[in-house]
């Protein structure tokens, strides 16, 4: 049955692709992202409206209407199917499909996903709407739920557990590299492919911390605003199909996390430098005020939702938080979060650091070596001076975050800065690598060759010099993508020993149709690894059990823990060491895990009447 609902899902996109590469002409490099962020878009737009459900269903039966209207064109001759598929195609299918089904058998283990990201879905399959303020389970409703709701839409028709949430997710950040691709306009130089390849094979490295085995949309943003700017870059001279893949896109980049309006600001940025420029045609203009438009207008959407139903929700980054637990530091700890700020911010050790320096001194040598040996000036080098003060600006972003907005708790230990900073190091090292693909495709000698494949080169020499750049770019973007699979394989094995690995083990992974688990649970464990400072074991089990009521602690004392039974429904011991403490005792805890407070709270009587006898005995 799951392989069924598999197949029908696939079915049903085919249906939308369909409609968007037939019938509206979309190039085929954008129309997986763009059925996916219609998808998400439509599905968001529903969820405000309280028909989520309905929603994914009606989405869902569309699409096969879609498809069933394509085989009748098919059968009455008026739809002859055509399908350019050349090598770079095939390869790329063949690595997307590896990394697919890869995360099938892949584990989350980020914290963040225990906290949010993962939970969140759990509460839409259980209540089919957006959560409200009753929804204890759901910490940070402020956060919006662009991606929640597509994540929802497979977990609703195909089925619950962490592989098929990792494989949708995964699927949205492929389209977007393949979305990538459709900015090359060289199409018949595999060098352009390979060096785009290269170049993004690459950027992963600033995605080794979180890897793809988790529901964090870091990676994401970056990656879909340069799949927009292919997009723009691509169908400039096409307003209709451009709008139908733009739109969706920013208005999906905008609801998927706070920061996604940047992000989906910096493609709509892309497009009026090329406007202003005269790059476009002038009747473009009108593109520029609707893709703002619906920006505006999908952010608007989510802040009505905030205000009117959630009016008393006190959002996490807030300069007016009033709890303590919110509070974000004042005036005489901001010069200890500058310090620590521009610390990381250049340090070597930091990723983000490393490609910062890397890029910007790759590109700043070649653009010497043109000015030197061609007398040009590349325009690699204004991409590069305007991408710097785009990043300078996201950088006093991050500090005015961590200054005024950011819990104090938090700030002072620069909560999320690796993400921050990679995910806007990845835009920027992503944008040099679209800026090389156009200066590559500038200095050919022969333009979009056709017949006369001859005179494609300037001589058999610089042929040679092509067929190395290619056969060394295809070796070092295959050596990267390897690392990277070898390194989701190395933590899958590793997950059994983790945190999560340890709480589903123990608990199992608990989806429910009617609502979130009522039982309060006590669990009791040691600290190692600040898993209960940090309240990762609480989040993580909170996620497992899909249980609000859970209190992690330390051991407690015999007598505390006797008096402390009546306050639960269920006490799990986590770590074995916890039960030391208990001395004599600790064989009556050895028993089992879970423990039903209850009868824990009538063998720990009996074993105190025993002792009581024995000693008056």
């Amino acid at each position: 049955m799951f392989v069924v609902k598999g197949i029908l899902l696939v079915l049903s996109f085919l249906g939308y692709g369909w409609l968007f590469y037939d019938r509206i002409h979309i190039k085929k490099h954008f129309v997986p992202i763009t059925v996916l962020s219609w998808l998400s878009v439509v599905l968001f737009l529903l969820g405000l409206a309280g028909q989520l459900r309905t929603g994914a269903y009606g989405i869902y039966l569309l699409g096969f209407l879609l498809l069933g209207y394509a085989g009748w064109r098919l059968k009455k001759g008026k739809w002859n199917p055509k399908f350019p598929i050349n090598m770079v195609d095939i390869c790329f299918v063949g690595v997307a499909a590896i990394f697919l089904v890869l995360s099938f058998f892949l584990k989350m283990d980020h914290y963040d996903n225990f906290s949010h990201w993962a939970v969140i879905v759990k509460n839409l399959v259980a209540t089919d709407q957006y959560p409200g303020l009753q929804d204890s389970i759901i910490s940070f409703k402020d956060y919006p739920l662009g991606i929640s709701v597509y994540l929802y839409y497979f977990a609703r028709l195909w089925g619950y557990g962490q592989g098929i949430l990792l494989f949708a997710q995964n699927l949205f950040l492929l389209a977007g590299f393949y979305a990538i691709f459709g900015i090359v306009r060289e199409k018949r130089r595999f060098l352009v492919y390979a060096f785009l390849m290269m170049g993004f094979s690459l950027v992963s490295y600033l995605n080794l911390t979180i890897r793809i085995n988790n529901l964090l949309v870091d990676f994401h943003l970056p990656i879909l605003a340069l799949a927009a700017i292919s997009i723009i870059d691509s169908n400039r001279n096409e307003r209709l199909r451009m709008l139908c893949s733009l739109l969706p896109l920013l208005g999906i980049l905008t609801v998927m996390k706070n920061t996604g309006m940047i992000f989906a600001g910096f493609s709509v940025l892309y497009l009026l430098l090329l406007l202003l420029q005269k790059k476009m045609p002038g009747k473009q203009w009108i593109s520029l005020f609707l893709a703002v438009g619906f920006m505006f207008l999908m952010n608007g959407a989510w802040s009505f939702h905030m205000e009117h139903n959630l009016p008393e929700f006190e959002q996490k980054f807030s300069a007016e938080a009033v709890s303590e637990e919110y509070l974000p530091v004042v005036k005489e700890q901001h010069q200890e979060v500058i310090s620590l700020f521009l610390k990381e911010t250049f340090s070597l050790s930091s990723r983000a650091a490393t490609v910062y320096y890397v890029t910007n001194v790759a590109a700043l040598l070649l653009c010497a070596w043109f000015l030197i040996t061609k007398k040009e000036l590349l325009r690699m080098f204004w991409v590069l001076l305007g991408l710097n003060i785009l990043l300078a600006g996201y950088y006093l972003g991050i500090l005015y975050m961590y200054l005024y907005l950011m819990p104090a708790e938090e700030a002072l230990r620069l909560a999320g800065f690796e993400r921050y900073a990679c995910s806007i190091m990845t835009f920027f090292a992503g944008g040099m690598i679209l800026a090389g693909i156009k200066e590559i495709e500038e200095h050919f000698y022969y333009k979009n060759a056709q017949g006369d494949l001859s005179r494609a080169f300037y001589s058999p020499k610089t042929k040679m010099r092509y067929q190395t750049a290619v056969l060394a770019a295809v070796l070092v973007g295959f050596n990267f993508l390897y690392s990277e699979l070898n390194g989701l394989v190395s933590i899958r094995k590793e997950y059994d020993t983790s945190i999560a690995g340890r709480v589903e083990h123990l608990v199992g992974d608990h989806w429910y149709q009617t609502g979130e688990d009522d039982n309060r649970y006590l669990v009791i464990a040691n600290d190692e690894e600040s898993k209960i400072s940090s309240h990762q074991l609480r989040y993580t089990m909170r996620y497992f059990l899909y249980a609000s009521d859970v209190r992690v602690t330390p051991a407690l004392e015999w007598a505390e823990l006797s008096d402390t039974l009546k306050d639960y429904d269920k006490v799990i011991f986590f770590d074995d060491d916890v039960l030391d403490g208990y001395g004599k005792n600790k064989a009556v805890l050895q028993q089992k895990k879970i423990w039903d407070a209850e009868e824990l709270g009538r063998v720990m009587s009996e074993k105190e009447s025993n002792q009581k006898r024995g000693n008056e005995k």
